[in-house]
C-alpha cells in the first residue's frame, strides 16, 4: 500500500443531523460527500392524552408517563440510520473517525456495523456538526490527543 494514500471516513452527527467527510488524515483536508447527509424530520407531536389510572386510594386520577419520551425515541431512529449509512460503503475506506454529541456517540456506539467498529480508529464526544470543512480539519486536529 505504499503507492495508495489513506482514505478516512468522518461520520459527524448529532440528534438532528449527520454528515460523512473524507480525509487522509486527521487534521487534513476534508471533502464532504454532499449526497449522503441526513437530517432529521421535526420531532413527532403528542396530539393525544396520555392514559389515566385510577389511584389505589381515593378518587384521584394520574397520567401514565410513556417509557421514553417521543422526542428521544425519534431521535434514537434517526442514530441508528446514521449507523446504518455509515456502514454503506465503509469496504472503501481503511479507517472510520466518529465525531458525535456525547449522548449521541453512546446511541451510535451501540449500533454501529461491525464493519464499521473493525477500521474505527478515534471517537470524539464533540459536536462539529455545524462547522465548515475548512473549520472542520482544525477542530479534528485540536481533539485528536
Amino acid at each position: 500500500m505504499p503507492g495508495r494514500s489513506k482514505r478516512i471516513l468522518v461520520v459527524i452527527a448529532d440528534g438532528g443531523a449527520a454528515r460523512f467527510f473524507e480525509c487522509a488524515r486527521i487534521g487534513g483536508p476534508v471533502t464532504e460527500f454532499e449526497s449522503r447527509r441526513l437530517e432529521a424530520g421535526p420531532p413527532p407531536e403528542v396530539t393525544s392524552r396520555l392514559p389515566r389510572v385510577q389511584d389505589s386510594f381515593g378518587p384521584a386520577r394520574h397520567a401514565i408517563e410513556p417509557r421514553q419520551f417521543p422526542r428521544d425515541a425519534g431521535e434514537e431512529r434517526f442514530l441508528k440510520q446514521v449507523a446504518e449509512a455509515a456502514g454503506e460503503g465503509v469496504d472503501q475506506f481503511d479507517e472510520v473517525v466518529v465525531c458525535a454529541a456525547p449522548r449521541a456517540l453512546g446511541v451510535l456506539r451501540e449500533h454501529l456495523p461491525a464493519s464499521v467498529r473493525q477500521r474505527l480508529k478515534a471517537e470524539f464526544a464533540k459536536d462539529f456538526v455545524k462547522h465548515a470543512p475548512n473549520e472542520l480539519s482544525a477542530a479534528l486536529e485540536a481533539a485528536a490527543p
